[in-house]
């Protein structure tokens, strides 16, 4: 049995399916950050950089998109490579045109943007600037392809490109039709909307969160539909009634309102997804960790023992970990280069059962991935395309006293630090004491005095040292609070 669990609140949007009560996909979109991806925007070009093969577009947003010159040449000539095609020869500073966001900013980067548009339906993809009509390679059979085909091309009119989705291969035609009908009017309302307004604007914007999940993420084996706030159960009831009728009937009202998640056991789940350790059954591991390079996993046997062979426990605790280590990519949204040190394999047969593993379930994937192999380390390497912030991004903030490594100075270093800061004002000042804010370990190390007193330093620099301790300070911490005379010490002490 499989659920959607829909969560409307008020700093994020949620969405997790659920099947056999194990969390199979999340879906998370935070309402303090605008969403881009897959917004159409009428742009104006700010500069063009030829060295680069990019141009800067202003869309109205906070930081300028940026369009490679692969995303600026049209559908119809790509197909002729990009050799001795030149950035400056597509687009001119100060041009106004139409583009489309295909990759979120990240930190210092905008937006990335093409000129080369779609618009997603349930069934098919409309694309103005294109001419090509294609059914999904995943539609096999070669009568319904060429039917699909034909449903295209009479909905479709000349000179406007569209693929037929996947999905579209278990409905009906008037379905397919309807969708096909509603991308066209969605295209038209843009190109009138060009000629209103000014520039640079926002000209279509793409579903929300539980919109956009229905429409790309939902396939025939979904039981029921939960969703904790009514205005957005009426919203998505009109929705499905229209494009998805056959959901309609599936789709209900919880009562849990806030505690949904926590309700349906899912809250519990995504708790786990913040932990790098992740058990495998019978007692094997993965260790996650997540860095803005890339994302390593490793495999741990732990204590299992399987059955007597080696070779073989090796193999199946490997094929376990790449199901899981998948699963747990999709689920935590993990993007970009990922590497996994999988328990060594001396065979290439093994090796390869465990990428066919892996190419397996990135078929459940919504997002682009490719295994790409082991390499000469005998690491396997992966990527996954980005398309909004991670579960850990999203979820966590870098921490103020280690600043993202994971690791503290030690009370040795800190102490030093401290001795150098006493050694700078006792050679460089008149000051008869100083006062320093520490935290409770650096105290202890030095009140224990296994290399240096506090007495010694006294002595060692003719001055009088006090500590006032900081018990909510990070661990290894400290700050000069006072120097100058004696008598003043009592004045920045507790």
């Amino acid at each position: 049995m499989t659920n959607l669990i829909m969560d409307k609140g008020p700093l994020l949007d949620r969405v997790a399916v659920i099947k056999e009560a194990s969390l199979q996909d999340l879906f998370i979109e935070e309402k303090t950050e605008e969403r881009l991806v897959g917004n159409i925007y009428k742009g104006r070009v700010v500069n063009v950089l030829p060295g680069m093969q990019a141009a800067f577009v202003d869309i109205g947003h906070r930081k300028n998109g940026y369009l490679y010159i692969k995303d600026a040449i049209p559908f119809d000539q790509k197909r002729d490579g990009f050799k001795d095609k030149r950035i400056q020869d597509y687009v001119k500073a100060g041009q106004e045109l139409f583009v489309q966001v295909i990759k979120p900013p990240i930190e210092d980067k905008g937006p990335r943007l093409t000129t080369n548009l779609s618009i997603t339906g349930r069934y098919s993809v409309v694309s103005p600037m294109d001419q090509f009509v294609g059914v999904s390679k995943k539609i096999n059979d070669g009568d319904k392809r060429k039917a699909l085909k034909k449903i295209a091309k009479e909905n479709v009119p000349q000179g406007i490109g569209c693929v037929i989705r996947t999905e579209a291969g278990r409905v009906d035609e008037d379905l397919i039709s309807k969708d096909l009908n509603y991308l066209i009017q969605v295209w038209n309302r843009i190109k009138r909307e060009a000629h209103l307004g000014k520039t640079p604007r926002l000209i279509h914007q793409d579903l929300t969160l539980h919109f956009r999940v229905l429409r790309d993420s939902i396939h025939g084996d979904v039981d029921t539909i939960k969703v904790n706030d009514e205005l957005l159960y009426e919203e998505l009831k009109r929705y499905l009634k229209h494009f998805m009728p056959t959901y309609e009937e599936r789709l209900l009202l919880s009562e849990d309102g806030p505690l949904i998640f926590e309700n349906q056991g899912v809250e519990n789940q995504i708790e786990q997804l913040m932990q790098p350790l992740v058990p495998l059954s019978k007692g094997g591991s993965l260790i996650i960790e997540e860095t803005k390079a890339l994302t390593s996993i490793d495999v741990n046997s732990g204590r299992y023992v399987g059955n007597s062979q080696l070779e073989a426990t090796i193999l199946e605790t490997n094929l376990k970990a790449a199901h899981e280590a998948m699963r747990q990519i999709r689920l935590r949204n993990i993007s970009g280069i990922i590497v996994i040190d999988f328990i060594d394999m001396s065979k290439k047969k093994q090796r390869k059962e465990v990428m066919d593993v892996l190419k397996k379930v990135a078929l459940e994937d919504t997002m682009q991935v490719d295994v790409l192999g082991f390499t000469q380390l005998g690491l396997l390497e992966l990527s996954r395309k980005k398309s909004q912030n991670s579960l850990q991004e999203i979820t966590h903030t870098e921490c103020p006293v280690c600043r993202g490594i994971g690791q503290v100075a030690s009370e040795t270093q800190i102490a030093n630090r401290l001795l150098k800061e006493v050694e700078r004002i006792a050679q460089h000042t008149n000051s008869e004491a100083a006062v320093f804010q520490i935290d409770s370990k650096t105290h202890t190390y030095l009140e224990r005095g296994s290399v240096i007193r506090i007495e010694d330093i006294e002595q060692l620099y003719e001055m009088a040292v006090t500590f006032d301790i900081h018990e909510n300070a990070g661990s290894c911490y400290f700050k000069l609070k006072f120097m100058g005379r004696k008598s003043d010490v009592g004045k920045f002490t507790k």
